[in-house]
């Protein structure tokens, strides 16, 4: 036999080894684990079984209970929150989905309002993505409400990124049961 006949040899018997080792592990794991989850089936045996770990079980963390006028106040901001969002994330070759996107929050006046800001489609890029990084309520009366928010926008035109921050106050009026967006104004900087 020459040599490299025997180094191939004795890479495959060791390879084997190595095989045989792992396979003989796994096995022999694999019934362990299968006697620990056997369910007993006297009494006498469930005193000796070996009993399987259980899982650690995390308490749930629980959500304060909030008063109804916690809620309508969470529902106020979160409406003003979502109008300023949609409206103020654009492109203009979107096909104005930003201003269909809030049509349903908006008030008859509102909407009017919103139609006459519709942006001409264009080839060369421009967007804009908004993003409430915090709200907080002005004023509320029982149908009426105004709401201060701060904005952070990415602007994206000619390829170039910028990020600006703004705030605003959106006013709220409530019809039915159903706040809705009657006005919004960004703050002169």
């Amino acid at each position: 036999m020459t040599l490299r006949q025997r180094i191939f040899i004795a890479i495959g018997l060791i390879a084997g080894l190595i095989l045989a080792i792992v396979l003989y592990v796994y096995v022999l794991r694999g019934r362990a684990s299968e006697l620990a989850t056997v369910a007993p089936t006297s009494t006498q045996a469930t005193a000796q079984a070996p009993v399987a770990a259980q899982p650690a079980q995390l308490p749930v963390p629980r959500l304060p209970e909030l008063s109804d006028e916690e809620r309508e106040e969470l529902y106020v901001k979160q409406t003003a929150r979502i109008f300023v969002e949609r409206f103020g994330s654009y492109s203009n070759q979107n096909n104005n989905r930003h201003i269909d996107g809030v049509l349903s929050l908006s008030t008859p006046t509102m909407q009017a309002w919103l139609e006459t800001q519709r942006l001409p489609q264009g080839e060369t890029y421009y967007g804009v993505t908004t993003a409430v990084i915090a709200s907080r309520i002005e004023s509320r009366t029982a149908t009426s409400a105004a709401v201060h928010v701060d904005v952070q926008q990415a602007i994206t035109e000619n390829g170039d990124e910028r990020v600006e921050q703004k705030s605003g106050r959106v006013e709220l009026e409530k019809i039915g049961e159903q706040w809705l967006v009657d006005g919004f104004f960004w703050n002169v900087q």
